[in-house]
């Protein structure tokens, strides 16, 4: 489930929001135009953080996650973070309210999460 953290993000009232095995794999799965890497740094950017700290926590130069982020908009037609935020919150929100739209038992998927 949606875990709050301790980092800042415009989606979380103010900290973090981490996302565990079940809901990685839920979205990886719904998201088929993402990289692995667009993946690792859509969940990274779910956590919180400026682009130093999410540059960081991925081991990439902020003009890497730059590059990325610039990709995954593109790919998803999101403007900044906080779209990414809301787009991949939302989409988990509606699974949650869909019973069996999310395994919540951490299912194996095709994809690494």
């Amino acid at each position: 489930m949606v875990q709050p953290g301790s980092s800042t993000n415009p989606m979380a009232g103010g900290s973090a929001t981490r996302l565990d095995g079940s809901e990685r794999a839920w979205l990886a799965d719904r998201l088929p135009l993402l990289t692995d890497r667009e993946l690792d740094v859509l969940f990274s950017v779910c956590e919180g953080g400026s682009n130093e700290e999410i540059a960081d926590r991925l081991c990439v130069s902020v003009a890497t996650l730059r590059t990325h982020l610039s990709r995954i908009h593109s790919k998803l037609g999101a403007g900044r973070k906080s779209d990414l935020i809301r787009l991949a919150l939302g989409s988990l929100i509606d699974a949650y309210r869909s019973p069996r739209a999310l395994d919540r038992g951490g299912a194996a998927t095709t994809r690494r999460v």
